[in-house]
């Protein structure tokens, strides 16, 4: 299942600055478990990078609690402009 939707992001040190974040094209695998729970996992990309999800949906509830990793980018040294020599960035 493909969907599309936004996320909220904070500054926590300024709490009035909530900006709204699109994404689209993200896509979820449901898979019923023996104990009746619901898995689901899946990928996406948005504006921060490309990313895995997984989590659970609960019938009873209606709700989906879903954690997200953002895969690491890989930088070329050579064009970096960064003096510390990092090879990864966020």
């Amino acid at each position: 299942m493909f969907v599309s939707g936004w996320f909220t992001l904070q500054n926590l040190s300024k709490p009035s600055d909530v900006r709204k974040k699109k994404e689209s094209d993200i896509l979820m695998r449901f898979t019923a478990q023996e104990d009746g729970s619901i898995a689901v996992k899946g990928s996406g990309k948005n504006e921060f990078g490309a990313f895995s999800l997984s989590g659970t949906y609960n019938v009873d509830t209606s709700a989906l609690e879903l954690y997200r990793a953002y895969q690491p980018r890989v930088v070329d040294s050579k064009k970096s402009k960064s003096k510390k020599g990092s090879r990864y960035t966020r």
